[in-house]
């Protein structure tokens, strides 16, 4: 993955989360289940796909309420630009 990816793969996430923020969504961290703002959840994803790691949202349950879980999958492959 090019350097230039990696900065499109944060900016998706980051759009996903907006969007998903606009419906009334509650952000979690993936492991601990930790009640994320927004702007945590997009801190979150930005230090962990520079880190090369790859963040998926996925909906899970946590005390009662659907809310969308950060997990950290994968690496991300970097290629030279």
């Amino acid at each position: 993955m090019k350097n230039a990816d990696v900065e499109q793969r944060w900016i998706d996430i980051w759009n996903d989360l907006r969007d998903l923020d606009a419906t009334g969504a509650a952000f979690v961290e993936g492991e601990s289940l930790v009640r994320l703002s927004l702007e945590d959840a997009e801190t979150i994803v930005q230090d962990t796909v520079y880190r090369g790691h790859d963040v998926r949202l996925e909906p899970t349950w946590h005390e009662g309420r659907r809310v969308i879980a950060l997990k950290i999958v994968g690496r991300l492959e970097l290629r030279d630009a």
